[in-house]
């Protein structure tokens, strides 16, 4: 059913969850696996109203090689070519969208926390992607 999955992860210790669910239907389905973190630009702030100054000019490069390392762990922990990983900057929905349109995802997973009801589909990131992208989105609870 599916033949390109996209894990969204955001490198915590709950990602364990969401890689095994991952694993699971990418063995029964003989998917491939890709694997993305999103790394989102610090705040600005705004000089004379003209000019967008970064807070800490060396934080969003400091993040990136963070998540780099993070990113390279738990893709070797959990068997995913280097190929297949992937770090984007910028605002997660939009980047998760984008590169899932790039590599022709047919299923997306996020992980989820503290959801309940409606606010786990419709007010949470998963709702978000799920909204805005053709292909199937399973949020995985992570708790």
């Amino acid at each position: 059913m599916y033949k390109n999955i996209l894990i969204a992860t955001n490198l915590d210790k709950e990602s364990n969850t969401l890689m095994t669910r991952a694993k699971e239907i990418a063995a029964s389905n003989k998917a491939t696996l890709n694997l993305v973190h999103i790394v989102e630009y610090t705040p600005m702030m705004y000089g004379g109203g003209e000019f967008a100054i970064p807070l800490d000019t060396g934080v969003d490069d400091k993040l990136k090689q963070e998540a780099e390392k993070k990113l390279a762990a738990q893709a070797k922990k959990h068997s995913i070519n280097e190929d297949n990983q992937f770090l984007e900057m910028g605002a997660t929905k939009e980047q998760i969208i984008q590169l899932a349109e790039e590599i022709k995802a047919d299923l997306i997973l996020v992980g989820t926390h503290d959801q309940h009801g409606l606010a786990l589909l419709f007010g949470s990131m998963a709702g978000a992607i799920l909204r805005a992208t053709p292909c199937d989105v399973l949020a995985v609870r992570v708790d």
